[in-house]
């Protein structure tokens, strides 16, 4: 998954449309859609602008997911607040 998402590379072209793709992938209650959402959102979406609202997005999810999909989502979350100081 990591190695996928660091391919997207036209990503960063297209976050707009991106970032609306993502955020049924992170609803959906399927650990590797919401995994691949992460994954895409820490490698590019950090900026502040989408910082709030990837914050937002996934704690909101966060109730609806598994344990291992929760504890995933913490310690991205937690990753991506580290770097919003650094």
């Amino acid at each position: 998954c990591d190695v996928f998402c660091s391919s997207l590379k036209d990503t960063a072209k297209h976050r707009e449309e991106m970032w609306e793709f993502l955020k049924p992938c992170l609803s959906s209650g399927r650990e590797y859609e919401i995994r691949f959402a992460l994954v895409m959102m820490l490698g590019y979406f950090t900026e502040q602008s989408y910082l709030d609202r990837s914050f937002a997005v996934s704690f909101r999810e966060l109730q609806k997911t598994s344990q291992t999909a929760q504890l995933l989502i913490l310690g991205i979350n937690s990753r991506i607040r580290a770097s919003r100081f650094s």
